[in-house]
């Protein structure tokens, strides 16, 4: 009996256009899988994992090379490093335009936007962003910080 089932599986594999590799483990068929389609990713996501890996070795510029590139839902997953970037480079100006943009910010973001206001030298509205971050996100991390921003402005101003 087990001859015969071993004899019929063997005519069967060699009347069948299938390439048997045992000591692989594999066969080789002569269709290709339709369903077995591999997904590329899309540019945006390229550049937002591109940028990503340079903002996170402090390389600003090619940084924000990649941000610029990104559809405005990207963007949106990496503002705070593209707002970041912005700031370290200097670009202070280009900074507060994007966040203009924007009607919520996270705290981390509105902290950054008042470190932009303390650089500009506008102390008043980095007082109102702080306030605004302690009002709106009153169990924030941040609220030990901007006890200490607050006096350290009051001081500057």
């Amino acid at each position: 009996m087990n001859k015969t089932c071993l004899l019929i599986i063997f005519f069967s594999f060699m009347h069948s256009n299938t390439s048997m590799y045992w000591d692989l483990g594999v066969a080789i068929l002569p269709y290709s899988n339709k369903f077995n389609t591999t997904k590329s990713i899309d540019l945006s996501t390229f550049h937002r994992i591109e940028g990503l890996k340079k903002y996170y070795l402090d390389d600003f510029s090619g940084a924000l090379f990649h941000f610029e590139e990104l559809n405005q839902t990207n963007k949106e997953l990496i503002l705070y490093e593209y707002i970041d970037s912005h700031y370290s480079m200097g670009n202070y100006s280009n900074a507060l335009s994007i966040l203009d943009n924007y009607d919520f910010l996270s705290d981390n973001i509105l902290y950054l936007k008042s470190k932009i206001f303390v650089v500009l030298g506008n102390y008043e509205a980095a007082i109102f962003v702080l306030e605004e971050l302690k009002n709106n996100f009153p169990i924030s991390d941040y609220l030990d910080i901007i006890k200490f921003d607050l006096e350290k402005i009051n001081l500057l101003k």
